[in-house]
């Protein structure tokens, strides 16, 4: 599915995700976990990243980190027609997650996302190619 992260906000912390041209809204705290998924993804094409490390680097919380990113899933269900929450965020070897997209079908607003409110979405833009 295209997933498109125009950097766009409504209301106070409130953003926008078109998944395959549907709306998602979805908060600052899960926008930074998805954006994280989607720097892996860039950085190397089956984009698995380690809940250990999404742990240390702030992203979940230590004994939440089930319910962070089944939270995640659940926030896209309504935009994902056939494919089911734990297909389109799956669980990977050794206890890691990856977003399983093809890079092709992620678009973003860089510059948007560059003056976002939020610290760690603006730096994780930086990263976006």
């Amino acid at each position: 599915l295209p997933i498109h992260i125009p950097g766009d906000t409504e209301k106070r912390a409130t953003n926008i995700v078109l998944v395959d041209g549907v709306k998602v809204f979805i908060g600052d705290v899960p926008l930074a976990l998805l954006l994280r998924l989607v720097v892996e993804l860039f950085k190397n094409k089956r984009g698995i990243i380690s809940r250990s490390k999404l742990i240390n680097t702030g992203f979940i919380k230590a004994g939440s980190e089930f319910q962070s990113v089944g939270r995640l899933r659940q926030t896209f269900r309504i935009a994902l027609g056939n494919i089911s929450p734990e297909e389109f965020i799956e669980t990977c070897e050794h206890k890691s997650i990856r977003l399983s997209s093809h890079p092709s079908f992620i678009s973003y607003d860089r510059e948007k996302l560059l003056h976002h409110r939020n610290e760690k979405i603006r730096r994780l833009a930086r990263r976006l190619p």
